[in-house]
Parts: C-alpha cells; sequence; structure tokens
C-alpha cells in the first residue's frame, strides 16, 4: 500500500489532470492495473481506480478497529459474547442497514459521537468504527464496485474527508480521561484514508460538472452528515 507522502503527492497531480489521480489510485494494490477481467467489463479506468480505493479504506478501517481494541481492549467485553471477528464483520462486512439496538440504531457520524459520550456504556471502539466505515459508505452510495455509468458526488467525498480531520481532532483533544484511548498508528492511518478520500474526490470533480465548495469547512468542528 502507497505511504501517505505517496498519496499526497497524487492529490497534488490530480488538482492538474485526473490522469496522474487515477494511475495512483490503480497503484494502491498490488495487481489492480493489469489485464481487464470478466468482472471489470463495462468499467473506465476510473472506475477501476476507484473500486481499489473502497478496498484500501476497507482494509484501513478493518486496521483501526483492531488498533482500537487493541488500545481499549475492556471495550469488547461490554457486550456479552462478541468477538474481533464479529464485530468486524459488523463493522465492514455486512452492517444491517437499519442499525444496532445497542447503539440506539445511531448510524454515521451520530454514532461516532455516542461513542464520545462520556455518559454511554456500551462498546465505544464499535460505535466510533461502525460510524466512520457508514460515512465512507455514504459517500460512496453504498457501493463496493464502481461501473462506467456510475457518477459519485464530489461534494460528498470530500466532506468526508473533512469529517475524518475532524474525528482525528476529537480523539486529540478528548478530556482526560479519555474515553477511547489512541496510539500513533491511529492517526497516521486516519490521514491515509482523508488524503485518498480528497484525491477521490478531485477525481470526481474534474470527471463531472459540478465544483466542490470547499469554503464551508474552515475550522468546522461539526460533523457534516452523509447519507447513502
Amino acid at each position: 500500500m502507497k505511504t501517505q507522502r505517496q498519496i499526497i503527492r497524487g492529490l497534488a497531480a490530480a488538482r492538474k489532470g485526473t490522469a496522474c489521480a487515477v494511475a495512483l489510485l490503480l497503484a494502491l494494490q498490488p495487481g489492480c492495473g493489469g489485464m481487464r477481467t470478466l468482472t471489470n467489463i463495462g468499467k473506465t479506468e476510473i472506475d477501476m481506480a476507484t473500486g481499489t480505493t473502497i478496498k484500501a479504506l476497507n482494509e484501513y478501517l478493518r486496521q483501526l478497529a483492531l488498533a482500537l481494541y487493541r488500545h481499549n481492549p475492556d471495550e469488547l467485553g461490554r457486550v456479552p459474547g462478541a468477538t474481533l471477528q464479529a464485530r468486524m464483520e459488523q463493522i465492514i462486512e455486512y452492517p444491517l442497514e437499519i442499525g444496532y439496538e445497542e447503539t440506539d440504531y445511531k448510524q454515521g457520524t451520530q454514532a461516532v459521537e455516542l461513542a464520545f459520550d462520556p455518559a454511554w456504556r456500551g462498546d465505544r471502539v464499535f460505535a466510533m468504527m461502525l460510524g466512520i466505515s457508514g460515512m465512507i459508505r455514504g459517500a460512496y452510495n453504498g457501493k463496493r464496485e464502481i461501473f462506467m455509468f456510475d457518477f459519485l458526488d464530489a461534494q460528498k467525498l470530500y466532506d468526508s474527508a473533512r469529517n475524518l480531520e475532524i474525528w482525528k481532532e476529537k480523539l486529540r483533544r478528548q478530556p482526560g480521561p479519555a474515553p477511547v484511548k489512541t496510539g500513533g498508528g491511529v492517526f497516521t492511518m486516519i490521514d491515509k484514508m482523508t488524503a485518498l478520500q480528497d484525491l477521490t474526490a478531485t477525481v470526481f470533480e474534474n470527471r463531472g460538472d459540478r465544483l466542490i465548495n470547499r469554503t464551508i469547512h474552515g475550522a468546522a468542528t461539526v460533523f457534516v452528515p452523509i447519507g447513502l
């Protein structure tokens, strides 16, 4: 997987032209830029690059969830019978569209906010990662693959990148004792996810005819809602 510096360099190149960004996104995973397979019929290079990005983001989500459970081992035990494997499936692979009773059916950034609520007694790592995963999924309209006539909303992708930055700052500025403990690797992965979202947003801004509104965020501390 590419380093953060390479991703940022690709983001700068993307602002000059889509082709550079597509080349970077296609290079994110080994062997992703070769021959077209049956599953790639009806896809442009942008579509294949975006599919690769979704896979990379899901891997970062998995690594982040595991890292946060490692830093907060008591959280998993708040729900009897919960296992890491089951949590990974709930967060990334097979999330319920209606949400989960244990998180008061909150989804997206509302679930993230729940994890920061000092009065809440549930599994904070689960709520947090369920919310972040749902927000990312919403930015891609719930799709795991992108085809020729699929158009993503560049604004939603950009907003999700800003939400990741807000999440990172909320993690950094938790009042002690912090409800959710973190480590340096957590922030590095969030930075890489943010760069990927910014890069993909720029690609789809160049592909479409709608410019991203970059003026509404500034030093925002409130999440932007992102639905499917």
